[in-house]
Order: structure tokens, then sequence, then C-alpha cells
């Protein structure tokens, strides 16, 4: 089982998590911090962009983990989110 740490406000698996925790002074300019500049609602905590992202980790883990080696990784997987997100909320109405 994988654990799960909270980074810039939403949850990264601890071991992706220790790999892209940067310093204050560059976490601006870091992917994930893009991400969340891009997608706000991805670091609001059980939203539903943030369970769409996280379920998407968790798939890339067991599926693709090759995924995780490209360092724009967080931006990627929430422009994905996003999209798959805002497809089902369509499918709803």
């Amino acid at each position: 089982m994988v654990g799960y740490g909270q980074s810039g406000g939403f949850e990264f698996p601890l071991h992706l998590t220790r790999v892209i925790t940067t310093s204050r002074e560059t976490a601006a300019s870091t992917p994930q911090q893009r991400a969340i500049q891009l997608y706000p609602d991805l670091a609001k905590s059980d939203s539903a962009l943030n369970r769409e992202f996280l379920r998407r980790v968790k798939a890339y883990q067991q599926d693709n983990t090759d995924f995780f080696k490209n360092p724009e990784w967080p931006t990627v997987l929430a422009k994905e989110s996003k999209v798959q997100w805002m497809a089902a909320a369509r499918q709803t109405k």
C-alpha cells in the first residue's frame, strides 16, 4: 500500500512527494504549483477534481509507472483530470 502525504494542497503518493518537493523559493516554478495555479480546485481537499486526480495517480501507478518520469506529470495529470471531470459533468446534465 502506498502512503499519501499533503503537498501543495493535494495529496501525492509519499515517494513521489519527496521527488517533487522543492524549497519555498523555487516552489512557484514547480509543475505541482503550476497545476494548482491552472486548476485551483485541485488544491481543495476532496473536491471532484482532486478526487479524479488521485484516482488517476493510482491508475498510473498500477498501469504506467513511466508516466511519472516526466517532470511535468502533475500539470499533465491535472489537465487530464479536468478534461475527464468536465466530460463526466456534461454527461450527468
